[in-house]
């Protein structure tokens, strides 16, 4: 009893929030560090189940924890500790970014006993506001070029998609690569290469018009998603964009680069999904690279 008491001082004493839940999804044990963050008493968890627990999480975009997203499960799934950062709710409603360390639980003899879970404000010298906005910015955005991740782009493609079958508002899609990109890092090396990322993600911001979303689909692919277009207007966007990215030179040493894109451009129609719209962009850069690069496909 004694080294219960000693065990249960030590982790109420700890400057994080800890719980336990066992193979059942019941929550065992709830520290006192995890009463004082969430506002949410032991009485008030213990024997809940995990998945029904009163306290609001979300993932660090945003989203609401789920079983592809959420620290926990995937423990339980796969026995491996995860690290995430994430954004939790006191029981007054305070909004407030945490950082969560999972661990499996087992046995002397292996068998598996349930997940721990640590967790504590995240602060990194900033106001917790602060905070919260820089997790989200990192959770929705390209840490090279600092323009959309594909999670921005994929949110803002089905906001779009909504929109357009609710209040039949346009928009268009422009999916680009750059010309031989795979030489250029082949040729300069790697630094050379995400100096063009950069200079390709500056050139879309300038030549792009206020909400349009940027983004970064993957490697040296980006998407814009033009809201409120006529096929007039993404026909002039897309020359412009075209014309602009070609007048990057990159410069050095040992090399001397002039920048190209090919793209595929294309506007939504009625029964698009998000990725109905993506494919068909994909397969019009398809065929502006097969045409000879340094241009755009395109299709209403």
């Amino acid at each position: 009893m004694r080294e219960t008491t000693i065990h249960q001082g030590i982790l109420d004493n700890l400057g994080a929030g800890i719980y336990f839940v066992d193979p059942n999804w019941q929550v065992q044990f709830w520290n006192k560090k995890a009463e004082e963050i969430t506002g949410f008493s032991k009485q008030e968890v213990l024997g809940q189940l995990f998945t029904e627990l009163p306290i609001k999480r979300l993932s660090a975009d945003g989203s609401p924890f789920n079983q592809f997203n959420c620290p926990m499960v995937g423990t339980f799934k796969d026995g491996k500790p995860r690290e995430a950062k994430s954004i939790m709710y006191t029981r007054a409603g305070q909004e407030f970014p945490i950082y969560i360390r999972t661990t499996p639980l087992h046995d002397d003899n292996g068998k598996f006993l349930g997940g721990i879970a640590l967790f504590q404000k995240f602060i990194s010298g900033h106001d917790s506001m602060g905070d919260l906005k820089s997790l989200r910015f990192a959770a929705t955005h390209d840490f090279l070029t600092e323009v959309g991740n594909r999670i921005k782009i994929e949110t803002s493609l089905d906001q779009n998609i909504q929109l357009y079958k609710n209040a039949g508002t346009n928009f268009g899609v422009f999916f680009l690569d750059i010309d031989f990109f795979k030489q250029v890092n082949d040729a300069s090396g790697h630094i050379v290469g995400d100096i063009v990322l950069k200079q390709i993600a500056q050139c879309l911001i300038s030549s792009s018009r206020e909400g349009d979303v940027i983004g970064r689909w993957g490697g040296d692919e980006f998407i814009i998603i033009l809201p409120q277009v006529t096929e007039d207007i993404l026909q002039k966007i897309s020359e412009r964009l075209i014309s602009r990215i070609k007048q990057i030179r990159i410069t050095g040493k040992n090399y001397d680069i002039q920048v190209t894109i090919s793209a595929g451009v294309t506007m939504v129609k009625e029964d698009d999904t998000a990725l109905s719209i993506l494919e068909r962009a994909d397969q019009l850069l398809y065929q502006a690279k097969h045409s000879g690069r340094d241009q755009f496909q395109m299709s209403f």
